[in-house]
């Protein structure tokens, strides 16, 4: 029902009183005229008088037009397909694609007018024609799309549809979305639910960072799926020389396999690590029988130098553990009373060292000196880890907290028991990154808790927080182990001590318990740590880099630059440009500048294939330096890595919302359904609109037109 109002600011007896008002004054006012007028004439100008005064009045009165109207919305469907490239895939017995298509004509959606249609990958392509889907993303985000088609209030939409396979490869677990969406999601599977036959190579685990001519282990994990007996040959190549071969027998019931080789890297830089896999005979596709890593080779031994307030557990453990890297040169400098060390460092010691670890130093009885020497040298940009500890004097620290990850607000030595909490969304940080499929979080914060003082820190603006900590159960927003990387001057603080009990209490009790494929979490912690804080490049005036190592077909690569001048200062009107180089493909890219020295430019179109990159930095016609790298696009794509429909995820997806599954070859049915379900139904909205008459200028002008036009009479008859 439509009703429409005229909402005065006052009482319409007023405004009609007054209105009869100006009408009679106005017929007083041209009763009598100097010279007489026709009556014809003298009713005009009784009219637009009463005209223009009514006009007024009712401005005064603030009238206000309002109508309420009922307007009825229909239900809506949101259809969302898959438009991944898996989904064009073809199997031993038939093609996904035909199913998919089969499928969406069976369901007669074509027949139901009122229904958004939208695409979703990596991303959701809303109000699409359905002809215009070019199954062409490479990675799928089910959450996405839901998130998105969820939150739509707008329109009436009472049941979403989706068509896939249900493999997700970036996003959330859509079930999540699943348990709180607001209408019922019907799942249609496309794809086989028997067992495929496929080789997925899923992960190279190795170091980031390896030196030249020393050994690291790189472990090639790969699972089989659909063969029960055969023999696979699995090859290890270096910047695609061959590094060795490996035949692997398959057996029946076991799915999970791995291989480890020894790598010796005989030149340094980035060097690409890939595995590859020959495809056995039916195997449904080799796209994902490849995989490959990055490493970074290091040409010299880095000098690690230790100061430590006194010997202690923390120490012994340090020495231990440093003790096991290549690469490295250690060197231990101990107080053992007053300010007199066991080994006291010269100057040469200072200047030779690449990394500082302050473990338990200072404390009260640590020269100044020594800690203006260290000072001098984390000015050229070398490496800090800093460990505390019980006995440490934060007022002499405060000489080097510039250096530090991390501000010092205030401390007393209160000593508590803190267990840590690990920040997941550092878990791409080499010192804590595991490749355990998940499992680095459970794994970090079971460890046994350690020791902490009553410090109060704040991590710079520049650092990243790895881990926090909790006391009791209650969690604290106080950083514990922290890392910072600011114009590649490196550090990292543990604001804890007792790390020791992670190698006790946790390694040595599981390996007691006959468990022997523990991580031994107090090494990777320290031995990556070091790795990382030995990456120094503040020598160089133009670093130039990808923000990512692997690419996907079609995806844009960012090109990013820094260029620096002789004090290190930023540059922002330097000249950059790079060369891009495949077999294929060669370009040359102009990095535009963004401001604070860096410039980026992003390339697209790049076809699958492996790159190098080069690049200059020219300031007043001179080179200020360069810098290479490389990045490889389309090797690995996502999408092939699960072939088999993901039956179980779409069923729970549909059962959760209150919908309903269907196999690709029965949605006769999925429309009817969908019709059929209580909530399917219209959606009644009162619609309120006003508007302010009072506001509008054409009243006002009416109103002057009025007297303007009553003027112009009276003139033209002459009248006083």
């Amino acid at each position: 029902m439509n009703s429409y109002q005229l909402l005065l600011n006052s009482s319409w007896f007023y405004l009609i009183i007054l209105s009869i008002v100006a009408v009679i004054l106005s017929y007083f006012a041209y009763s009598r005229t100097i010279p007489p007028i026709s009556i014809g004439k003298r009713n005009l100008l009784i009219s637009l008088r009463s005209i223009g005064l009514i006009l007024l009045i009712l401005m005064l009165f603030e009238p206000i037009y309002q109508s309420i109207s009922g307007v009825e919305f229909p239900p809506k469907i949101s259809v969302l397909y898959d438009n991944s490239q898996s989904m064009k895939e073809l199997n031993d017995y038939q093609s996904k694609y035909d199913n998919y298509q089969k499928a969406i004509q069976n369901s007669k959606l074509s027949e139901f007018d009122d229904k958004i249609i939208s695409s979703f990958g990596f991303t959701l392509n809303n109000n699409i024609i359905l002809d215009s889907i070019l199954y062409n993303e490479e990675k799928t985000d089910i959450s996405l799309a839901l998130r998105l088609d969820n939150n739509d209030k707008n329109e009436n939409i009472k049941a979403t549809v989706i068509f896939s396979d249900g493999n997700f490869n970036t996003g959330k677990n859509p079930i999540y979305l699943a348990e709180k969406y607001v209408k019922p999601i019907y799942t249609v599977g496309i794809g086989d639910t028997n067992q495929v036959k496929d080789i997925i190579l899923e992960s190279i685990i190795t170091n980031e960072i390896a030196y030249l001519n020393n050994p690291v282990p790189i472990n090639v994990n790969f699972r089989i799926k659909g063969y029960f007996s055969d023999t696979l040959e699995l090859i290890l190549s270096d910047n695609g020389k061959e590094l060795g071969k490996q035949r692997i027998e398959i057996y029946e019931g076991k799915t999970e396999y791995s291989a480890i080789f020894e790598y010796k890297p005989s030149i340094a830089g980035d060097r690409k690590i890939q595995a590859f896999i020959r495809p056995l005979e039916s195997e449904i596709t080799n796209k994902n029988n490849i995989s490959s890593e990055y490493i970074k080779v290091i040409e010299n031994k880095k000098r690690i130098s230790i100061f430590s307030g006194s010997p202690s557990s923390d120490i012994s453990f340090l020495i231990k553990s440093l003790n096991k890297m290549e690469g490295i040169k250690l060197s231990k400098y101990i107080q053992k009373s007053g300010s007199n060390f066991y080994n006291s460092p010269n100057s040469k010691d200072y200047k030779e060292t690449d990394v500082f670890i302050l473990c338990g130093f200072p404390n009260v009885y640590t020269p100044a000196s020594i800690l203006e020497k260290i000072k001098n040298e984390l000015k050229k940009g070398k490496s800090l880890l800093f460990i505390s500890s019980f006995d440490i004097d934060y007022k002499s620290l405060k000489i080097l907290e510039e250096y530090l990850p991390f501000d010092i607000i205030s401390n007393n030595n209160r000593e508590y028991m803190a267990s840590i909490i690990l920040n997941e969304n550092e878990l791409s940080h080499p010192s804590i990154r595991l490749e355990r499929n998940g499992e680095e979080a459970e794994l970090w914060n079971n460890l046994p808790p350690i020791y902490r003082t009553e410090i109060f820190t704040k991590a710079k603006l520049t650092a990243n927080t790895l881990m926090s900590f909790k006391v009791n159960n209650v969690v604290l927003d106080e950083p514990l182990f922290i890392s910072n990387n600011l114009n590649n001057r490196r550090s990292m603080a543990v604001l804890a001590y007792g790390l020791y009990r992670w190698k006790l209490m946790d390694l040595a009790r599981n390996t007691a318990k006959g468990k022997f494929d523990q991580v031994d979490l107090y090494d990777h912690l320290i031995q990556n740590s070091i790795k990382w804080l030995s990456v120094n490049e503040k020598s160089k005036q133009v670093k130039i880099r990808t923000n990512k190592k692997r690419y996907t077909n079609n995806e844009k690569v960012q090109l990013i630059a820094e260029v620096y001048d002789g004090a290190y200062n930023s540059l922002d009107d330097a000249e950059v440009k790079a060369n891009i180089i495949s077999k294929e493909d060669n370009r040359e890219i102009t990095l535009n500048s963004i401001g604070n020295g860096r410039y980026i430019s992003e390339i697209e179109g790049l076809i699958a294939g492996d790159y190098r990159y080069s690049g200059k930095a020219i300031f007043n016609n001179k080179t200020l330096g360069s810098d290479a790298g490389r990045f490889d696009v389309g090797e690995v794509n996502l999408e092939f890595t699960e072939m088999n429909m993901n039956i179980e995820l779409l069923k729970e997806i549909a059962e959760l919302s209150g919908g309903k599954f269907y196999f690709n070859e029965n949605t006769e049915n999925l429309l009817s359904d969908i019709e059929e379900n209580q909530n399917f139904k219209s959606k009644n909205r009162t619609i309120r609109s006003e508007l302010a008459i009072w506001n509008l200028p054409f009243l006002l002008l009416l109103s002057i037109l009025s007297f303007s036009f009553e003027w112009y009479i009276r003139k033209k008859t002459g009248m006083v």
